[in-house]
């Protein structure tokens, strides 16, 4: 059967009302490009949107404005105990208050081990781990060498 090079060239046209009517059916604009305002998220205060002063407070903003593709999270005046890391993402902003926003390094807590750790192991037992917080990170660090290396990704189990 040979197609003749008229009816070859009117069938795009004939399908553009199909396309139309389906564009309108289902707007695909809010899944391709949201129109939404960047995320601002406020930690700190009981009138922030995530109430504590705590690394973790803080990593909960972030995980949310990460969720939702950016943004600004906005600290309160104050002292943020940092006991743990916090990871930003691309498309973010951290904002604190100025000179009012401080963020200060915990104390940490200090403890002997159970067994002696080696390199690469992925597990450690302690003597006393009344001084952790779940969500804490450890370092680990060998006086015969002077050094030490973070573990990173582990977690105390809550108690």
């Amino acid at each position: 059967m040979k197609i003749k090079p008229f009816n070859f060239l009117l069938a795009p046209f004939l399908l553009c009302p199909l396309y139309s009517s389906a564009e309108k059916a289902f707007p695909v604009d809010a899944l391709v490009h949201p129109m939404t305002d960047p995320a601002v998220v406020t930690v700190g205060g009981s009138d922030s949107d995530i109430s504590g002063y705590t690394s973790r407070a803080i990593q909960l903003a972030i995980d949310a404005v990460h969720s939702r593709g950016g943004g600004t999270i906005r600290l309160s005046p104050g002292k943020f105990d940092i006991s743990g890391p916090i990871r930003l993402s691309s498309n973010m902003t951290l904002e604190g208050a100025g000179d009012e926003t401080i963020l200060k390094k915990s104390e940490g807590y200090t403890t002997d081990f159970l067994v002696d750790a080696d390199w690469g192991m992925l597990k450690v037992s302690v003597k006393d781990s009344s001084g952790f917080q779940s969500g804490n990170g450890i370092q680990l660090y060998d006086d015969l060498h002077n050094g030490g290396w973070d573990v990173r990704g582990n977690d105390i189990p809550p108690t």
